[in-house]
């Protein structure tokens, strides 16, 4: 392994200081996050076995220099994204942006201890989920905007309501190092020739980034602290942005890939989906049997529907309810979108779109400044103005788009 070198050039989601300490908690970093580097320059990576692999890289169980202290190093497979490369899936920078958010959710936790942070308890729409996280924030935490709120409109998030996998930062690694690897990495040649995201083989001259992990050892998953920690992500406004599966989750109930979820900060982010309650442990742990349940309920709904018995009267409300929901997020979403796609979709005037939703959000009393579209939208670009800089040395594919 090769000691970090200040000289080349690293993607915008990272930092070159190492990790340690507390990061900034400003709410401007909040939306420009970067991962730190892994603070050991100089040291020999030890492989001691293999943990498994997916789409987006591989995970090794190594330990450094004559630490006997095992990590989990996750190794991703793309240094940039495919395709077009600036505005493809690159999980990286997905995984990189998160940790680095949690990293300053659990410092602003620590900072306000015993003294609890309070959000929104309940979310329906970007707005709502950047609401919450800005609350840990150091801007947050002077303000305490939602402290003032009923109980019954405020959730109390505090240091022991549940535990993170430890992150100790990004570091580059030498395919060299790894290559027993490829042992267990099975590569989706369909995929592959379809353009999709799959698994490749590790390089023995190539380099590659990776985040280091804490080793979590194999235990039983735990339905308890799996709904903590689902509740967690919920609370600081994340949301899954693919199936949840068991294989990303330890005992007693620690989530291992970071990936599995979107940030509110970042443009990806499936607004549309904010409203929907958050995943239980049930499904998480018995899959199964979460899926059957969900298949008798629509296949009770297709057999009335078949038999010319309509929904009852509370189905109907919950089904108005939930486009009312969906609606309000779109509406809400429309001021983040870059390029005002919505405007034409929905037939209303900005006027109209801004007192929807006034009218729909019932803290439209508390102004945040640093979560308006103008802000966010702002920090986008300065991001991607960045991004479309370093990826320029990779070639023609690397075009970005105007924002």
């Amino acid at each position: 392994m090769e000691p970090e070198s200040s000289s080349v050039r690293i993607p915008p989601f990272l930092s070159d200081t190492p990790m340690q300490g507390d990061p900034s908690c400003d709410w401007a970093d909040f939306l420009s996050p970067q991962l730190r580097r892994f603070p050991r320059a100089y040291y020999k990576v030890t492989m001691r076995n293999r943990l498994g692999h997916g789409i987006e890289g591989c995970v090794a169980r190594v330990k450094f220099d004559d630490d006997n202290s095992s990590f989990a190093l996750k190794i991703f497979f793309n240094t940039v994204p495919d395709g077009d490369r600036a505005n493809s899936w690159w999980p990286l920078e997905r995984e990189a942006r998160n940790v680095a958010v949690l990293e300053k959710i659990q410092a602003g936790i620590r900072q306000s201890s015993p003294k609890p942070i309070h959000v929104p308890a309940k979310r329906t729409t970007r707005l709502d989920c950047l609401r919450c996280l800005y609350a840990f924030s150091a801007d947050g935490r002077r303000s305490r905007d939602f402290d003032a709120l009923p109980d019954d409109s405020k959730v109390a998030v505090s240091d022991s309501d549940t535990r993170l996998r430890k992150c100790f930062g990004w570091t580059r690694v030498q395919g060299a190092d790894f290559m027993r690897m490829n042992n267990i990495i099975k590569v989706d040649e369909y995929a592959r020739r379809k353009g999709e995201g799959c698994a490749s083989y590790l390089e023995s001259d190539a380099q590659y980034y990776a985040i280091v992990y804490e080793y979590v050892p194999e235990a039983k998953l735990e339905f308890d602290p799996v709904q903590s920690q689902l509740d967690f992500f919920y609370r600081i406004g994340f949301h899954p942005c693919q199936g949840m599966h068991k294989v990303n989750w330890q005992g007693p109930g620690i989530l291992l890939d970071f990936g599995d979820y979107n940030s509110p900060v970042d443009p990806w982010f499936k607004a549309r989906c904010a409203y929907h309650k958050h995943t239980t442990a049930e499904y998480i742990i018995d899959r199964t049997k979460a899926l059957e349940e969900s298949s008798a309920e629509w296949d009770r709904i297709n057999n009335l529907r078949h038999q010319g018995i309509g929904p009852t009267e509370e189905e109907k409300r919950k089904r108005e309810k939930e486009k009312a929901q969906s609606n309000t997020a779109r509406f809400v979403e429309y001021g983040y979108d870059e390029h005002q796609r919505y405007l034409s979709y929905f037939e209303l005037t900005n006027e109209e779109i801004l007192e929807r939703k006034l009218e729909l959000d019932p803290l439209s009393q508390i102004r945040i400044n640093g979560v308006e579209p103008e802000t966010v939208i702002r920090a986008w670009k300065t991001y991607k103005n960045q991004k479309k800089k370093y990826l320029a040395a990779f070639g023609p594919k690397t075009e970005i788009k105007e924002v």
